[in-house]
Formats: C-alpha cells, structure tokens, sequence
C-alpha cells in the first residue's frame, strides 16, 4: 500500500505541474526567471512573427527556476532535520575532524569507492563517493529514475559540508558510473532493495549513524528498504 500511494502521489505531482505549466501558456502574462529573480512579461514579447507564443522559452526559464527553488528549500530541510537528529553528539569547531581522512580506505580515491553487488545474475559494480567525515552522522544518497543519476544531489555538496554533514553519492545499478547490465529481470524493488543493503554494509552504516535519504524513485526505495531493514537505520526520509 505504501508503494502505491508512493507511486501514486509521484504521478499526482507530474500531471499537476503539466496542468500548471499549460495553464501559464494559455495566459496572456509569461511569468520567468531571469538571474535568480522573478519577473513577468507581456505577451507581445513572447510573440513571434506569426502572432503564436514562443512557448518552449517561458515555460523552460520557469521550469528551470522552480528546479532551483525545489532543490534549496530540500537541502535546508535535510540540513534542519538532520542537524536536530543527531549533529549534537559531533564535536565541530577548531577541533573539528571533519576533514580528517586518515585510515580511510578510500583516501587515494577522493572518496570514490567500487562496491560489488551480488544480483540473480552475477556480481556486478557499483560506484559511490563519500564526502566529510562524522561518526554520528553518515547519509546515504538514493537518486531518482530508475536510471538517474547521483548528479540530482550536487547542490549539497554547497550545504552538507558547513554542517559537518558526511554524505555519500550513490548511482544504483544500471546508473551513471556503476555497471549497466543488458538484464531487465534486475530492474525489480526487492532487488534494489537488496543492492541497498549491500551497499549499507560495505560503506559501514549502521543504526547509531545511518541516515537515508530518497527522492522520487528513490523516495520510494528509502520506503521498502526501511519496512525490511529499519534496524538498521537510525533515521530516513522520503520525498516521491
């Protein structure tokens, strides 16, 4: 029921926002983003020759401001949230040793690391970085798609570190850097579920440090892998 509505309300806020940009076609005010600020213009300069709307420019500069504001108002909230969860019990300050990665094993690699995922059919590849280091507070990144990339989550690579926040990109099997395997039969959630508690074990998460975040698609994996494996999380958030 739970990946239903999921799934369900993903698909509520597509068709919603189809409508909303429709509707600001048919308007005879074009409403975009120029420089971070929002502005409106009049029809007549979205106009061409043949008196018809140039639609693809306002609906893309207002698509492309709506993303910007979406993704602001995400990481404060994961910021805010984990902060109030659990930042508390990490020392910050002149001692801080957020950027001590000494005895890591994924020093000479700037945090990138390979982790082998075992599926029905065979061993395969998958890549993830990590960012910071803090003891109490490690979150792992579940992008979109399926088939997205980690790439959704580079804006807090510009918040995360200021609150000592250690993070880990994650691009899940058939994704970006990991391996792309020609095998339809992987793209199952009990199988991605799995590939996430993979992944869990070899970057060492567990319940005094493991938070889960998962947005769209991966809002609803964060959803199953919490209903089988919450023992191991300390704390997880969805949004789809």
């Amino acid at each position: 029921m739970i990946r239903e509505a999921g799934v369900s309300g993903a698909l509520k806020s597509l068709t919603g926002q189809r409508q909303f940009e429709t509707r600001s076609i048919l308007t005879t005010r074009k409403t975009c983003c120029l420089s971070g600020n929002l502005r409106t213009i009049s029809s007549s300069q979205v106009l061409n020759s043949e008196n018809r709307p140039k639609i693809d420019i306002s609906v893309e500069t207002w698509t492309d401001c709506h993303r910007r504001n979406k993704v602001k108002k995400t990481v404060l909230l994961l910021v805010g949230t984990f902060l109030l969860s659990g930042c508390s019990d990490y020392s910050s300050g002149k001692n801080s040793t957020y950027l001590d990665y000494s005895g890591r094993d994924d020093v000479f690699t700037g945090g990138m690391k390979m982790i082998p995922v075992d599926t029905p059919k065979g061993t395969f590849q998958v890549w993830t970085k990590r960012v910071g280091n803090n003891p109490t507070m490690k979150v792992l990144l579940l992008h979109g798609g399926p088939g997205a990339t980690h790439e959704a989550f580079v804006a807090f690579d510009s918040y995360f570190p200021a609150a000592e926040i250690e993070y880990y990109y994650y691009d899940q099997l058939g994704s970006f850097y990991s391996d792309q395997p020609d095998e339809p039969e992987l793209w199952e959630i009990p199988r991605f579920v799995e590939e996430v508690e993979q992944v869990r074990q070899s970057l060492g998460l567990d319940r005094d440090n493991f938070y889960l975040y998962g947005q769209s698609w991966g809002g609803i994996l964060a959803i199953e892998y919490a209903l089988k494996y919450q023992q191991h999380i300390k704390e997880w958030l969805s949004r789809t």
